[in-house]
C-alpha cells in the first residue's frame, strides 16, 4: 500500500506544481501617500489638556507580486515600506501649572508591512477596476515621538525614541478599490485607494508603568498609490 501511495504523492505535486507554474503571473512596484492615525484608549487628548488630535500624511513605496486564477480573481502580495503616526496638537497647554503654546507631538512609526491581497477584477471593457481586501502582517522598524512647543518666548523641539515601548509586529486588515490599465503589451498602470485598519495593541507592556491604567494604541490610514506591473 505505501509503495503506491509513494508515486501518486509525486504524481499529485507534479501536477500541482505545473498547474502553479502556468498560472499568470505580474511583478511591479507602487508608491504613494498614507493619510495615517492612531487611536488611543484612553484618549490622548485628555491627557494633554486642550489638545486636539489629527492625521499625518506620510509616504509608501513597495513591491509586488501577483498571481493570477481562474477568472477575474488574483492574489497579491505586497511587501512594503510604509510610515505610520497621528499628531496631538494644542494652541495653549497647561501641564503641570506650566503654560505651553503652539504644542505639538507626532508620533512616527515606520513598518515593514505585508499586505496578502484578494483582488477580484470588475468586467468592465477598455480597463481592468477592481475591488481587493486582506490581512496585513506588519515588523516595526523604527518608533518615536517629537514635541514640539514655545515657552516664554522661546521654541523648543525634543525627539523621543518610542522603539522599546512599541510591539515588534502588527496585525491588521486592508480593503479598497483601484483600476488597471494596459498602457503597453505585458505592461499595466494601476492607481488605487485603499484604508488600513490596525487590529494590534502597539503599545508594548513596558509602556506601562506601575499603578498606571494600561493603554490601546491601533493604527489606521487611508492609502493612495499608483503602481506599475509586468506580466511574465
Amino acid at each position: 500500500m505505501k509503495k503506491m501511495l509513494l508515486p501518486a504523492l509525486v504524481v499529485l505535486l507534479f501536477f500541482s506544481s505545473t498547474t502553479l507554474a502556468q498560472l499568470p503571473i505580474k511583478l511591479g512596484a507602487r508608491a504613494g501617500l498614507n493619510i495615517a492615525n492612531m487611536s488611543f484608549d484612553p484618549d490622548i487628548t485628555t491627557q494633554i489638556p486642550g489638545a486636539s488630535k489629527s492625521s499625518r500624511a506620510v509616504f509608501l513605496v513597495g513591491g509586488i507580486f501577483q498571481l493570477g486564477f481562474a477568472g477575474p480573481i488574483a492574489l497579491e502580495i505586497e511587501p512594503t515600506y510604509i510610515q505610520k503616526g497621528t499628531k496631538a496638537e494644542g494652541s495653549n497647554v497647561v501641564i503641570s501649572g506650566v503654560q505651553l503654546n503652539n504644542l505639538t507631538v507626532t508620533y512616527k512609526l515606520a513598518y515593514l508591512e505585508v499586505p496578502v491581497l484578494l483582488r477580484v477584477y470588475l468586467p468592465v471593457p477598455g480597463i481592468k477596476p477592481y475591488a481587493e481586501a486582506g490581512p496585513t502582517i506588519g515588523f516595526n522598524l523604527s518608533s518615536s515621538y517629537t514635541t514640539d512647543y514655545s515657552y516664554l518666548g522661546q521654541s523648543y523641539s525634543e525627539d523621543t525614541d518610542n522603539k522599546d515601548n512599541t510591539k515588534s509586529v502588527e496585525f491588521g486588515l486592508a480593503f479598497g478599490a483601484g483600476v488597471e490599465f494596459s498602457v503597453a503589451p505585458f505592461t499595466s498602470l494601476l492607481v488605487d485607494a485603499r484604508y488600513s485598519l490596525g487590529l494590534t495593541n502597539t503599545a508594548s507592556d513596558q509602556s506601562i508603568q506601575p499603578g498606571e491604567q494600561s493603554i490601546t494604541v491601533k493604527t489606521n490610514g487611508i492609502q493612495i498609490s499608483a503602481g506599475v506591473m509586468f506580466g511574465l
